[in-house]
């Protein structure tokens, strides 16, 4: 572990090869040291450039320490925290943990350590605030980084830090500072031997020369980036993550007016962009060369291309825009926000239990409601077919009575027929095309014992049997044979669940009832009833069946 810890600043691959050696035994290490082994871990894969946006483990480390170890410690935890946010593209929780950094090290001992780690963490608010395209804030960081590590002893930290500013100016579009700052860190580098990076921060001056007409200052620059970098392998390729540099070519040759030297640099960025920016700046040189040239299918083909990217260029940087006001704020901001979004997730939380209790019990008393509805429509239609079965009865005990009277008893016989007149009456209102004078012509079939039982068992809610419904045809073949031959004529075509429909409405059975005889759904019957309309009678909807059927 401490050798890891000597080595991960100078040699991070060889501490992460000692790291990795180790790991099988750091289970069984206290909580002390296992806490340190994963900071040390997390520590060397920062220094390594390997993303650590999957790294879980902080989290833990970050509490330990709040709880145990020195300020030291808890800086560079948080430090690590903060790079882990960094890397998951979370720059408001980046900024807050880098910040928490800051305000852990105690500056006034003098110490180095926390000199230079101050300088690493200021370096990191820096380049936030740079890729947030917030320069003004990026310049003050990398000041802070820049002093911190002149304070270590940390040259080249310093130096670059200084780089940095040069790209922050820039985009201000203060090209003076830019171009001051760039010489600067250019020749200090030179000073302390630091060929390759010297030569790698040549791009603002490249382009500053190449503006300026100064081309041959311009490819002497573009040389020295080519040889002394080492980001440019045999084959002429630039290594990932610097494709900028073919801009700064095609740029050159195209000032050097040489079209076709600039339009293979541009092809190349576009070809090896890894963002919208670079496509731009392709499609836009592409588009320079071409009008020069005169060549007017490549001149509009590379207009389009330039300005779909630069759209998008647009509307992604409007978008960080708008983030950008909202996620990145002093520390003392932040708290504020957060902690009134904490009380605004409290207060819609709680109206959010109110508005789902009260849809609940809205949604339960409707419940009720419609099922207590629904079982007095229920019992309503019971009690409906309850008094048209027993009047059913009354009127062929009637029609009975009157026969046994016929030969004499003249004021009974009056009485009765008045009897029968209002049962006629009365079995009317529950048949809405019944005529009264035709019941007299079928009271046999109304009151005979198989329709009786069939009256029974819809009063009970209960389908017919089989043998019920073969009885059923019997009776309508033997007394009303007439209006079965027509009903079962082949031209209609009629199914048998059909055919029970047409007899039981011809016995002035209630739709309900006829529901359940058959044990179908009010819907299906009514369903049943038009499309039986259609077939017989060339009438659609349901109104007119009954009396149609009375006709047969």
């Amino acid at each position: 572990m401490a050798r890891a810890e000597s080595l991960v600043d100078t040699l991070p691959d060889s501490a992460m090869r000692v790291l990795t050696g180790i790991h099988a035994e750091v289970q069984d290490y206290s909580e002390r040291y296992r806490m340190e082994y994963l900071l040390l871990y997390a520590e060397a894969m920062n220094k390594l450039f390997i993303p650590m946006d999957t790294v879980k483990f902080m989290p833990k480390v970050l509490s330990y320490y709040e709880k145990h170890g020195s300020q030291k410690d808890l800086c560079r935890a948080y430090y690590m925290m903060g790079s882990v946010y960094r890397d998951k593209g979370d720059s408001p929780m980046a900024l807050k943990n880098f910040l928490d950094a800051t305000s852990c090290v105690d500056t006034t001992g003098g110490q180095q350590a926390n000199f230079v780690l101050l300088s690493r963490v200021y370096g990191q608010i820096g380049m936030l605030f740079y890729k947030q395209r917030l320069p003004k804030r990026a310049v003050a960081a990398w000041e802070a980084s820049g002093d911190f590590a002149m304070h270590a002893g940390d040259t080249l930290t310093a130096i670059q830090s200084i780089e940095f500013r040069g790209y922050a100016y820039a985009l201000l579009g203060n090209k003076d500072s830019s171009l001051c700052m760039a010489e600067k860190a250019y020749y200090e580098y030179k000073k302390i031997d630091k060929e390759n990076y010297a030569s790698a921060s040549l791009s603002t001056m490249i382009y500053h020369y190449t503006n300026k007409g100064e081309l041959k200052k311009a490819k002497e620059l573009i040389h020295e980036f080519i040889e002394k970098t080492g980001l440019m392998n045999e084959q002429g390729e630039i290594e990932s993550g610097h494709e900028m540099f073919y801009h700064l070519v095609g740029k050159y040759y195209e000032k050097d007016h040489k079209p076709d030297s600039a339009a293979y640099y541009y092809r190349k960025l576009i070809a090896q962009a890894k963002n919208l920016n670079s496509l731009e700046n392709g499609y836009r040189g592409l588009l320079n060369v071409y009008s020069t040239k005169g060549v007017a299918d490549s001149v509009t083909k590379y207009a389009n291309l330039f300005a779909d990217a630069n759209d998008s260029s647009s509307l992604l940087i409007s978008a960080e825009d708008v983030n950008r006001a909202q996620a990145l704020y002093d520390y003392s901001e932040y708290q504020k926000i957060a902690n009134e979004k904490s009380q605004a997730n409290s207060r819609l939380l709680l109206i959010l239990v109110c508005v789902v209790t009260l849809v609940i019990i809205i949604s339960l008393v409707l419940y009720i409601v419609i099922k207590q509805q629904s079982a007095k429509r229920q019992k309503k239609l019971q009690a409906l077919n309850d008094k048209y079965t027993d009047t059913v009865k009354l009127y062929g005990q009637a029609l009975q009575d009157m026969k046994m009277m016929e030969q004499g008893f003249e004021d009974a016989k009056k009485a009765k027929t008045e009897e029968i007149r209002k049962l006629q009456q009365a079995l009317s209102t529950y048949s809405e095309y019944s005529n009264v004078e035709d019941w007299n012509a079928e009271q046999s079939l109304m009151t005979n014992p198989v329709v009786i039982r069939l009256h029974e068992h819809a009063k009970m809610g209960n389908t017919a049997t089989a043998s019920e419904w073969s009885d059923l045809i019997h009776l309508m073949s033997e007394l009303s044979p007439k209006f079965y031959r027509y009903i079962k004529d082949d031209k209609f075509g009629l199914s048998d669940r059909e055919v029970f429909v047409c007899i039981l409405t011809r016995l002035r059975f209630l739709p309900f009832e006829i529901g359940c005889l058959l044990g179908l759904k009010k819907q299906s019957v009514s369903n049943l009833r038009s499309s039986l309309n259609e077939k017989i009678f060339r009438t659609s909807g349901t109104k007119t069946f009954n009396s149609n059927i009375y006709q047969i």
